[in-house]
């Protein structure tokens, strides 16, 4: 007999952990720092839907509330297999994911938001531009689909009783073209702050962090293609034994959502894991997140000037102000983090 339910429940209750460790730290950082925005509001509100997936899969598949997630059905009890209550489980965990997925998304887009408003140049505008069309799409896309995969049977309860007369939509084909929408997404929230902070010829070590930082989100990319992948093999997409050959979808769904929101966190936590080294390890980090002095308004005390009374141009330091703003990196040598060059 062969059973799954190991490798959903494993995967599921690691990453979920990891993810809500993630942003409880995150928002406990920012907090500290009386900084809580909109962003902060937005992942907040996807790892409690993320939390609500993980306690469906452990219901679905543990042993005390086992309703047959990772067998065959042959290997079920006829009340589990005619029971419409694992389907249901399935329902609820999509109407869920597209929630954790646009809000996870939409958190990014509100960084960079805050990130391109005050600087000013051809990069930053187009930047700027098409953040806003990258935020729009999210929204309206996974709102849409959202309200499709709710409403995908008529009547809804439809959706998890077959036996019930009426008509579905072929929910197959929206979670295909979702899967694409993810991965391109996906890429786009990358790649979107990317060109303003290689603007920079100058590059500090705290802006190398930071773009590590937003490159670790190709991790998400990869579990995203890894579970179109899977959508795509006809012996793991069949609906015939629901319980068993949905589990590589659904444990694929599971980490590629956590991973999601660890990497939209882990864009601006780089003070928290430079506070988190310091206190390890002793040392001092450039750009130490505790040092320096912060406004009322959680903005950073900055010369206008370089080294030796060079005024910067308005770029770097409108740039500069911005990414520490956002950031949260709380230190005298703010302007450090994009060099002390000209613009290039």
């Amino acid at each position: 007999m062969v059973d799954r339910r190991a490798v959903l429940i494993g995967n599921t209750v690691t990453f979920g952990i990891l993810a809500i460790g993630c942003v409880a730290l995150r928002l406990w950082f920012r907090i500290s720092q009386r900084v809580f925005t909109l962003a902060d509001s937005c992942i907040t509100l996807a790892t409690c839907t993320a939390t609500v997936q993980t306690t469906l899969q452990i219901l679905s598949s543990s042993g005390v509330t086992n309703w047959g997630y990772g067998r065959h059905a042959v290997d079920l009890p006829v009340s589990i297999r005619k029971s419409t209550t694992p389907v249901m489980y399935l329902w609820l965990n999509q109407v869920f994911f597209k929630i954790t997925t646009m809000m996870t998304k939409l958190s990014l887009c509100l960084v960079y938001h805050h990130l391109f408003q005050k600087a000013d140049s051809k990069v930053v505008r187009y930047s700027r531009i098409v953040n806003y069309a990258t935020g729009f799409f999210i929204a309206t896309y996974y709102f849409a689909v959202f309200i499709a995969v709710t409403f995908q049977c008529t009547p809804v309860a439809k959706s998890w009783d077959t036996t019930i007369p009426g008509t579905c939509v072929n929910i197959r084909a929206i979670r295909f073209v979702t899967s694409v929408v993810n991965i391109v997404t996906s890429l786009l929230v990358i790649g979107l702050p990317l060109p303003v902070l290689f603007k920079m010829k100058h590059r500090g070590s705290e802006l190398k962090q930071i773009i590590i930082l937003v490159l670790l989100g190709l991790i998400h990319t990869a579990c995203a293609i890894g579970r179109l992948a899977v959508l795509i093999v006809p012996a793991l997409a069949t609906n015939r034994d629901t319980q068993f050959a949905s589990i590589p979808n659904n444990t694929a769904g599971m980490i590629e959502m956590d991973i999601g929101i660890i990497a939209a966190s882990l864009v601006v936590m780089r003070p928290v894991i430079q506070l988190i080294s310091h206190k390890i390890t002793g040392k001092e980090t450039p750009g130490d997140a505790l040092s320096g002095s912060r406004g009322p308004s959680a903005y950073i005390h900055m010369s206008g000037s370089g080294s030796g009374g060079r005024k910067r141009p308005e770029y770097i330091r409108g740039i500069t102000k911005t990414v520490e703003v956002e950031l949260e990196s709380q230190n005298v040598s703010t302007e450090n983090i994009l060099g002390r060059g000209k613009r290039g």
